[in-house]
């Protein structure tokens, strides 16, 4: 699979000294939803054309584990409300 925009335009770029906070975000956010590192290298391979390790992913996800282990553990309230909707 390979990032498209509507027009086909869309051009890979190398990562750039400055970008590497935006990556790091990006890596979160796919780390996030459920990608493991070595989707997550692929997909930063594709997109940037620049190749990155698991070890250098796993140093990014790792600030994020303890928010997760946190909201895992978290305690769960007797009842919810919930609305269900079908059109």
């Amino acid at each position: 699979m390979s990032s498209r925009d509507r027009e086909g335009s869309f051009e890979p770029q190398i990562v750039k000294k400055r970008q590497t906070t935006e990556l790091a975000t990006k890596i979160l956010s796919t780390f996030a939803s459920g990608m493991g590192y070595r989707d997550i290298a692929l997909h930063v391979e594709e997109i940037y054309d620049h190749k990155i390790s698991a070890a250098e992913i796993s140093s990014i996800t790792d600030k994020l584990l303890p928010v997760i282990n946190e909201w895992r553990s978290r305690p769960l309230q007797s009842v919810y409300p919930i609305v269900f909707m079908v059109f």
